[in-house]
């Protein structure tokens, strides 16, 4: 039964909870990976994995040959990273606010796509959950809480207040983004307008187009807006730094597309000197 063929359906039921997300990361289908599953466990003589609720938890021997798994993936990429890459469709499905998806698609994808030629990689600001396998890696200011995730404090990326420069005074409104609302609810420079946000609105793209016909202020990241040469930061206010963090789920520790991203990303959002 220890081979990668039956273990690769292993080690992707214990990622990824569910047999339809399961399948869909191997490029199977449900049937397919429920087939495998009963003929390994038949094989092992004992249960692999028990339905809890909606997902499928490992059982102890389950989580060792899981285990055993993301050894032998590692071992697989590492001594033969242009063969696997070449025959495997890789896929990598982010989760984080619209305005971090906004600094990271402005950095260089190139050193993602030289280690993975054939990722399939997806941004999302929905609300996903590690445990249930709706997504591969999390970018969040808070830090996260759900179980058995591995998280780490990237750095600290810095906002500021911005409006359009083709206004002639500081801006006396302001424009909250509903993806900014935790970060302008800590804000203390908001205080300065003297009130709620006079506009609303879902995301970056819309926030900056209607800054460019009301004179009102957004709360930008500074990396992002200085690449844009129609803001400027109001006078007088200094930037805040806030926390940005990644995590993962823990069975996903040897999977390399998940260390290739998280190499990137470090470099994506390191300040540079």
């Amino acid at each position: 039964m220890q081979n990668w063929d039956d273990l690769k359906f292993c080690l992707a039921l214990e990622r990824y909870t569910t047999m339809t997300a399961a399948a869909k990361a191997l490029g199977t289908n449900v049937a397919t990976v429920s087939r495998r599953i009963e003929r390994m466990t038949e094989q092992a003589g004992q249960p692999l994995f028990v339905r809890d609720q909606t997902q499928w938890v490992a059982t102890a021997l389950g989580k060792k040959l899981a285990d055993l798994a993301g050894d032998l993936e590692t071992g697989i990429q590492s001594s033969a990273p242009m063969v696997g890459q070449k025959l495997t469709r890789q896929t990598l499905r982010l989760s984080l606010p619209d305005m971090l998806a906004c600094v990271i698609a402005k950095q260089d994808m190139s050193p993602l796509y030289d280690q993975l030629p054939n990722l399939e990689l997806s941004f999302s600001d929905k609300p996903a959950s590690l445990a249930y396998g709706e997504t591969d890696l999390v970018l969040s200011h808070v830090e996260p809480t759900e179980g058995r995730v591995l998280r780490r404090k990237i750095t600290d990326l810095y906002f500021a207040l911005y409006q359009h420069a083709g206004w002639n005074a500081p801006a006396t409104n302001w424009l909250s983004i509903a993806s900014n609302h935790d970060l302008e609810q800590q804000q203390d420079q908001m205080d300065q307008f003297g009130g709620p946000a006079a506009i609303t609105v879902p995301n970056v793209a819309q926030a900056v187009d209607i800054m460019t016909i009301r004179p009102v202020a957004s709360l930008l990241p500074v990396t992002w807006a200085q690449r844009n040469p129609n803001l400027v930061a109001l006078p007088a206010v200094r930037p805040q730094p806030y926390p940005v963090w990644m995590s993962y789920h823990v069975t996903r520790r040897h999977d390399p597309v998940i260390q290739h991203a998280i190499t990137w990303l470090d470099s994506c959002l390191q300040p540079k000197h």
